[in-house]
C-alpha cells in the first residue's frame, strides 16, 4: 500500500476518535467512559418506552393521540411519538458506507456502549417534567344548539264554548185537566208541550196519558159525602167525636164527613174503587190523595186523638190502596213546623203543599214565618227523592200579576230540584192552561248545594238568594242566574241586592199563559239595588 494513503487512513483514523472522545466526554458528569465508535450521521436511537417522553416530539414524528373514550374520566394519555422507519440497532452499529468501505473494528466486549446518560441541565435543558395531568373533559359530540326555550305567554284564556241546549225545556210543571177543579182544552195535546203532570180523572186518563201527560188520578178517601164512591153506611170508616157523632168537613168540604184512616173497610173500598176503575180502561201513573193525614177545617177532634197514630193509620190506609200515590196536606203548616203528612212520604211517591209561598188571599203572599216553613219543606222532600208539588193558590189575572208570579217562581227555585219539585200555579188566564212562560227557566248547577234549612240562604244584608252557575231558557244557555227572595211582610224593611256588581239584567214578564202568547225574557231591567219587603227578583248578567 502506499504511504501516503497509509497516512491518510492514520488521519482519519484519528479525526474519527477525536469526534468520539469529544462526543463522549460532553456528557459533563457522567465520567470518562470509554464509549464506542458511532458513524456520522448520528440517528436518534428509538425511545425507550420507560422513559418519560419529551414533552415536544420530533419534529418529523407525526402525533397520533391515542382516542379517548367517549364519557371516560380516565386522563388522555399523551401522544406516543412514532419513530422514523430506522432499522432496529444491533450491539455493533453499520458504519454508513463511505467512498471506500472500511471494515468497522469490532469492540471488546467491555467496549460495549453504554447507554447516553441524560444530559446535564446545564449543557442540554432536563426537560420539565409534565405535570400530572387533570383530567382532560371527555369530549363529547358536538351538541346541537339546544333552542332557547321561549317564554311560555301566559295564554290568554279560551272563551268556553256556549254549552249546548238542554233536553229539558221548562221546570217539570203540573195542572189540573177535567174533573170539578179541571180546565178542558180541545185537543189534550195542546198542554203537550208545557205539561208534565195532570190531575184528572179516571174517564180521562186514556185521552191524557195519549197526549203524553202523566195522568194522576183524583180520589179523598179522607173526606166523603153522600154520592161519593167511598161513601156508605159502615160506621167503622167514619171518625167521630167522643160523644160518637161523625165530624163534619168545613170550608171547600163543606157537606162532607172526616173519615177514620184505622177503618180497614175503609182501605178496602178505597182499593176497590179504583180497582174498578182500572177494570173499565182507566190509565194513570199515581193516585192523588187529597186531605191526608190531616184533621184541619173539621168541626171537632177525633175521640182521643194523637196526630202520631193517625199518621200510622194514614200509612196503613196507603198500603191498603196498592197504588202509587201522591198526598196533599204538606201545607197545613200549623205551628210553623213542616206538616205531619211528611211521614206518608214512606208509603208516597211525594206530596203536594197548597198555599205554596202565594195564596188566593189579598194580598196573595205568604211572609215570614210560613214562608220559611214552605222552603224548609221543600228542602226536606228534596233530600227524601220525594216530588214536592208547589201549589201557588193565588187566583188573581196572570197579566196583572206580575210580582206575584216573581214571587212565586224565585221563592220555589231558592230550594228546586228539578227532579222532584214541580211547579203548579192558577194565576187566571184566557186559555184555561195555567201554565205560564216563566217555568221555561231552567236553573242548574247551584253554587251553594241543596242546604238543610232556608237559613243556610240568608244574607247578610237581609233576604234569601241562590246563584245557579248555568241557567237555560226555552231549554238555551243564558249564562248564570240568581233567585233573591225578601220576605219581610209590608211595610217591612228593604233589603241591599247581594250581587249588584255581577247581575245586570232581570227576568221580565209579559201577558199571560204560554197558550195565551204570554213571553219571559231573561234580559230586563238591571236589579234594584235595594228589594222592597215582599218582593223577588230573577237576575242575569
Amino acid at each position: 500500500m502506499p504511504v501516503h494513503r497509509s497516512i491518510a487512513y492514520v488521519v482519519m483514523g484519528i479525526i474519527l476518535m477525536a469526534v468520539v472522545l469529544f462526543v463522549g466526554g460532553c456528557g459533563g458528569g457522567g465520567g470518562s467512559s470509554v464509549v464506542g465508535p458511532v458513524l456520522i450521521p448520528l440517528k436518534k436511537p428509538s425511545p425507550d418506552p420507560s422513559a418519560t417522553p419529551s414533552p415536544s416530539p420530533s419534529p418529523s414524528a407525526t402525533v397520533h393521540p391515542s382516542p379517548t373514550p367517549k364519557g371516560s374520566p380516565t386522563p388522555t394519555p399523551t401522544p406516543t411519538v412514532s419513530p422514523s422507519p430506522t432499522p432496529t440497532p444491533s450491539d455493533t452499529p453499520t458504519p454508513s458506507p463511505t467512498d471506500t468501505p472500511t471494515p468497522t473494528p469490532t469492540p471488546s466486549p467491555s467496549d460495549t456502549p453504554t447507554p447516553t446518560p441524560t444530559p446535564s441541565p446545564s449543557d442540554t435543558p432536563t426537560p420539565t417534567p409534565t405535570p400530572t395531568p387533570k383530567p382532560t373533559p371527555t369530549p363529547t359530540a358536538t351538541p346541537k344548539p339546544t333552542p332557547t326555550p321561549t317564554a311560555t305567554p301566559t295564554p290568554t284564556p279560551t272563551p268556553s264554548p256556549t254549552p249546548p241546549p238542554i233536553g229539558m225545556t221548562h221546570v217539570l210543571t203540573w195542572d189540573d185537566l177535567g174533573g170539578g177543579d179541571g180546565i178542558t182544552l180541545n185537543p189534550w195535546t195542546l198542554a203537550t208541550p208545557w205539561l208534565n203532570y195532570a190531575s184528572t180523572t179516571f174517564a180521562l186518563s186514556p185521552d191524557i196519558n195519549a197526549a203524553l201527560i202523566t195522568p194522576v188520578i183524583y180520589t179523598n178517601p179522607n173526606r166523603q159525602g153522600p154520592g161519593d164512591p167511598m161513601y156508605t153506611t159502615d160506621e167503622s170508616t167514619f171518625a167521630h167525636d167522643c160523644s160518637g157523632h161523625r165530624i163534619q168537613s168545613l170550608g171547600v168540604g163543606a157537606g162532607k164527613f172526616l173519615m177514620d184512616p184505622h177503618s180497614a173497610d175503609l182501605g178496602s173500598l178505597w182499593h176497590d174503587y179504583v180497582q174498578t176503575e182500572v177494570n173499565s180502561g182507566a190509565v194513570f201513573n199515581y193516585i192523588f190523595e187529597d186531605k191526608a193525614d190531616t184533621i184541619n177545617k173539621t168541626s171537632a177532634t177525633p175521640c182521643n186523638f194523637n196526630q202520631q197514630d193517625w199518621t200510622n193509620a194514614s200509612n196503613n190506609l196507603n198500603l191498603a190502596l196498592g197504588w202509587t200515590i201522591i198526598y196533599n196536606s204538606l201545607g197545613d203548616t200549623a205551628g210553623q213546623q213542616i206538616a205531619p203528612s211528611f211521614a206518608l212520604n214512606a208509603t208516597s211517591a211525594g206530596g203536594m203543599s197548597e198555599d205554596c209561598y202565594v195564596t188566593y188571599n189579598n194580598p196573595p203572599y205568604q211572609y215570614e214565618p210560613s214562608w220559611q216553613v214552605k222552603e224548609d219543606t221543600e228542602i226536606a222532600m228534596a233530600a227524601a227523592g220525594k216530588y214536592f208539588v208547589c201549589d201557588g193558590t193565588d187566583v188573581s189575572n196572570a197579566a196583572n200579576s206580575v210580582g206575584a208570579r216573581l214571587y212565586y217562581l224565585a221563592s220555589a227555585l231558592l230550594t228546586y230540584d228539578p227532579h222532584t219539585t214541580i211547579f203548579e200555579t192558577v194565576f187566571t188566564t184566557p186559555a184555561g192552561l195555567h201554565v205560564l212562560p216563566e217555568t221555561q227557566l231552567v236553573p242548574l248547577a247551584p253554587l251553594v248545594q241543596q242546604p238543610s234549612s232556608i237559613d243556610a240562604l240568608a244574607q247578610s244584608g237581609g233576604g234569601y238568594g241562590r246563584e245557579y252557575a248555568r241557567c237555560y231558557f226555552a231549554t238555551f244557555y243564558v249564562g248564570p242566574c240568581a233567585a233573591f227572595v225578601n220576605s219581610n211582610k209590608p211595610p217591612g224593611a228593604a233589603v241591599p241586592f247581594p250581587w249588584s256588581s255581577k247581575y245586570h239584567h232581570t227576568l221580565a214578564l209579559w201577558g199571560a199563559g204560554v197558550l195565551d202568547g204570554g213571553t219571559a225574557s231573561p234580559t230586563g231591567n238591571a236589579p234594584p239595588t235595594m228589594i222592597s219587603a215582599g218582593t223577588a227578583v230573577v237576575a242575569f248578567p
